[in-house]
């Protein structure tokens, strides 16, 4: 089965502007909490998936999906808030938004 363009890109959107509230909404300890990913903390998590959204949009998409892509998204973000990777989710959204 095959899905829609007018399907998929609205439940995207929605699905980043979600998990942009869940990583605004973090505490320092969650931040820092490990994951089910070996070696990663949620901090980790929340930068690839930013990273994976901020690639897309500016048309970085050379090796996206692979391990040394992931792990350069992730270390990119290395050290940020979460208030600081939930404005570049938004504003990769809204990009991405522009571009549908």
């Amino acid at each position: 089965m095959t899905l829609e363009r007018l399907t998929v890109v609205p439940g995207m959107l929605g699905e980043y502007r979600s998990f942009r509230q869940l990583v605004d909404g973090l505490s320092a300890e969650e931040w820092a909490s490990p994951t089910r990913c070996a070696g990663w903390a949620v901090s980790d998590v929340a930068g690839h998936v930013t990273g994976q959204l901020t690639d897309v949009v500016n048309l970085r998409l050379d090796g996206l999906g692979t391990p040394e892509v992931t792990a350069r998204q992730a270390k990119e973000r290395a050290g940020r808030s979460p208030k600081e990777l939930a404005e570049e989710l938004e504003e990769g959204t809204v990009t991405a938004e522009a571009l549908a």
